[in-house]
């Protein structure tokens, strides 16, 4: 799976909006939904629920959004060894 795909579906869920994401991830709204929709695709079920006031993730979604996390923190930790250094 791609990682960039699952730090997108965290930051997602972590805005509880896709618009909100896509403006924090500097995307258009309908880039992040169209790369929501792979990782849908791959694992054959919604990874969000989408209602009138935002998304909520379903059990696997928050599950992959823990690996978007990961991802995040590995990437921040990478950035402060090249500033240490």
């Amino acid at each position: 799976m791609d990682p960039k795909l699952l730090f997108q579906l965290c930051a997602v869920i972590e805005q509880g909006s896709m618009s909100q994401a896509a403006v924090s991830l500097q995307v258009t709204q309908p880039t992040l939904t169209r790369n929501i929709k792979p990782i849908e695709e791959t694992i054959g079920a919604p990874v969000l629920l989408r209602g009138r006031y935002g998304v909520t993730p379903t059990n696997i979604g928050e599950r992959l959004a823990e690996h978007g996390r990961a991802i995040l923190n590995s990437m921040s930790e990478a950035d402060n060894a090249v500033q240490h250094w």
